[in-house]
């Protein structure tokens, strides 16, 4: 027992090594600097890249905007795993430096590490060394949902074989994640929501754990891109607010020191984007007033600034009870000639403004739907997923190629 304890715990720390330098090992020598410029700038430094410092060319070079008296950073930054040689040119610069500012604060930055003896000699010398994950944790206050997710070892076994579905619709045909990634990246303030719509096992939450996964790679080699915060709704069997929804967020992802007011403004400010699985898995449990409340709660998100994807199955946004009280309430009164009190008269309007609210957020909204895998596509998915057996391969191929799914248009897929 003890063994095979200690051999699982060994998996886990060889896991967790590996979170930070999964997103490091995509950058340059030019992205680097660009990193750890961005990440300064969001935390009120100002930053000058590549200056002259008595005749010494430093990286950057990072002054504090809130205090006037906190010492300069001077920092070279590099891709290279650091040894005596690289470090002696470093050490070079930043002696120069020292003279020029007898309070610099010096620090060497790489995406592959040091060596012992160069982290040895750093640190009697008075020179800050860190990885880039490092400085990105010291900084960054979602550093410990990154690592989670990004060390996930069902999603990194998920994405090892994942096959990219289409999103085939009025819109055309296109990967799901390269058009989700240019939605991400649109500045256009039109349908800050995205639903994204198919049927029952095409893939929509795998979906939204591939794209959280690039997204939060995405923002770790540059904290300006906007976090995903993947929610799955199916956690909720009773209607949700907006503090409830972020609440449980926070403290089911290693996330519970974040003031919630702070998530908030990010949210309104689009640094946040949320990603809202399993809306029909959750709209089962739910009566339609429940649901409509929950659905006002994205819209008035959504009307605040928030910019988010929300996933189902069709028939959960087709049918339009919870979508148009006002409507129905209005024209049922009109029709039997109610007296229609002050009281009365405040309720309808309340259901009026969240009728808007759901029109113009929720109802008049972008919508993607999303496809079954083409044979071609399943085929190959099986062969990664069974690489190391042929005969299966072939048997759960053979079995596919007498399933079908009749599609809506008529054609069997």
């Amino acid at each position: 027992m003890a063994k095979k304890q200690s051999k699982s715990a060994t998996t886990q720390i060889e896991a967790d090594s590996n979170v930070s330098t999964k997103a490091e090992s995509d950058f340059s020598p030019e992205s680097l600097p660009l990193a750890i410029g961005t990440l300064l700038e969001l935390n009120n430094y100002s930053v000058e890249y590549s200056k002259k410092v008595n005749g010494a060319e430093i990286d950057l070079v990072a002054t504090s905007k809130g205090d006037p008296f906190a010492p300069t950073i001077y920092i070279e930054a590099t891709i290279q795993y650091v040894d005596n040689t690289k470090y002696g040119k470093d050490a070079t610069k930043f002696l120069l430096v020292r003279e020029f500012d007898r309070r610099a604060a010096c620090l060497s930055v790489s995406s592959n590490g040091f060596t012992p003896d160069v982290a040895e000699r750093a640190k009697a010398s008075g020179i800050v060394t860190n990885l880039y994950s490092e400085l990105f944790s010291s900084f960054e206050k979602f550093s410990p949902y990154a690592d989670h997710v990004l060390g996930d070892l069902t999603i990194n076994a998920l994405l090892e074989t994942y096959e990219e579905p289409l999103f085939r619709d009025a819109q055309g045909e296109e990967l799901a994640t390269v058009w989700l990634r240019e939605w991400k990246n649109s500045s256009s303030t039109k349908s800050p929501w995205l639903v994204v719509l198919g049927e029952y096992g095409t893939g929509k939450t795998a979906l939204t754990q591939k794209i959280q996964s690039n997204w939060i790679e995405d923002y770790v080699k540059n904290p300006a891109e906007p976090i995903p915060f993947r929610i799955e709704l199916r956690s909720f069997t009773r209607q949700f607010d907006a503090r409830s929804l972020i609440h449980h967020f926070l403290d089911t992802n290693k996330l519970g020191h974040v003031p919630i007011d702070f998530v908030f403004h990010l949210i309104r400010n689009r640094r946040v984007i949320l990603v809202l699985d399993g809306y029909d898995e959750m709209a089962q449990f739910l009566n339609a007033r429940e649901r409509r409340t929950c659905l006002a709660t994205l819209a008035e998100l959504a009307s605040a600034g928030a910019k988010g994807i929300l996933t189902s199955r069709p028939n959960y946004f087709t049918e339009t009870e919870e979508l148009h009280v006002f409507e129905a309430l209005y024209t049922s009164l009109e029709r039997n000639k109610y007296h229609i009190s002050q009281i009365d008269r405040l309720y309808i309007a309340g259901e009026r403004s969240v009728d808007e609210l759901l029109e113009n957020y929720l109802i008049n909204k972008n919508e993607r739907y999303l496809r079954d895998l083409t044979p071609e596509q399943t085929k190959a998915l099986v062969r990664r997923k069974l690489s190391s057996d042929p005969a299966g391969q072939e048997i759960v191929i053979a079995l596919l190629n007498k399933i079908f799914r009749e599609e809506v248009d008529g054609t069997r897929q």
